[in-house]
């Protein structure tokens, strides 16, 4: 595989309790961005790299803050007790958009925040939930999934007149659209149970997916049979980096997948900072820890019991 470069950021945590945190892929140096025992996660590189916009449940259930990109000077941009979520940038980096229930409705649609003047503008309505928007490299396009055709599926928005279009028409779910760097790809996340029984039998089998920007040639990346989840690309866009659990437990790890082919590769994490945050500590007792090595220990328990890393979004 080619030298990985660049930063990634990614959220690292156990439920309820998650941080940002910010990988430099060639050092390998690690650091912590935000703190606290509530949910920091979701974060998004700004186009210049100088700020993350990310979710955070610290003074409200679900509000949009922004940060500089070593965790300072952070600024909480929503305070209306309404919920936001999947922020993105565009690619000006003048404004963001996510998915809110702003206007008080049972549903989230897209909505567009301009950062200089504080203002709003909602783009999607139609009484479905509509989510994971991400903006088109060209700054004319937001892809986003919405269930407004019965199931999740990948849609885009052309801004400049409000046309929808309809890129994924499968049984399961399809959602988290990823635009490639020339704008002439989308990778996304899909479940293609073939039924709701299925997913009622047995967890959800995510893989990633990649399809033109029109929606056609759509195929499967990965084959994992767990879940292949959060899908980010590389700056160069020759890969992709998205999170992967096992079907034996819930606990994802961050992995990279060269686009044109070839196997998947663990990015290696130093987790021992990780799993201090949130105090791990295995209960089978110290006692066991004199006699075994913890690489044994770690048997007894899930993955997820030593915290997850999800949505990954990767920056020069």
């Amino acid at each position: 595989m080619t030298e990985l470069s660049g930063k990634i950021v990614f959220t690292s945590g156990a439920a309820g309790d998650t941080d940002l945190w910010r990988i430099d892929l060639g050092t390998g140096e690690l650091k912590q961005l935000t703190f606290g025992e509530w949910r920091n996660w979701k974060g998004r590189w700004s186009p210049d790299g100088q700020r993350i916009v990310y979710v955070s449940n610290k003074q409200a259930p679900s509000d949009l803050w922004l940060m500089d990109a070593d965790g300072g000077n952070p600024q909480r941009l929503t305070t209306d007790g309404r919920w936001y979520d999947h922020p993105d940038w565009s690619p000006d980096g003048t404004r963001i958009v996510c998915c809110s229930n702003r206007e008080g409705t049972e549903d989230n649609e897209v909505w567009i925040l301009t950062l200089r003047e504080a203002c709003w503008e909602r783009r999607t309505e139609c009484g479905a939930d509509d989510a994971y928007p991400a903006w088109s490299p060209d700054g004319k396009r937001i892809a986003f999934s919405s269930t407004r055709s019965g199931s999740d599926d990948v849609w885009t928005l052309e801004l400049a007149n409000g046309q929808l279009r309809r890129l994924t028409d499968a049984p399961g779910r399809d959602f988290a659209p990823a635009w490639s760097p020339d704008g002439r790809r989308v990778a996304f996340v899909a479940d293609r149970a073939v039924s709701w029984r299925d997913r009622l039998e047995a967890d959800p089998d995510l893989d990633v997916w990649l399809m033109n920007a029109d929606g056609t040639g759509q195929h499967r990346l990965t084959s994992n049979q767990g879940t292949d989840n959060c899908v980010s690309w590389s700056p160069d866009g020759t890969q992709l980096v998205y999170s992967a659990s096992k079907p034996s437990d819930t606990g994802e790890r961050l992995w990279v997948l060269p686009v044109g082919g070839r196997r998947p590769t663990e990015i290696e994490v130093d987790r021992a900072p990780l799993e201090a945050e949130i105090h791990v500590a295995p209960v089978i007792g110290v006692a066991l820890f004199s006699f075994f090595p913890e690489s044994i220990v770690r048997k007894f328990y899930p993955d997820s019991y030593f915290g997850t890393e999800t949505y990954p979004h990767w920056a020069r």
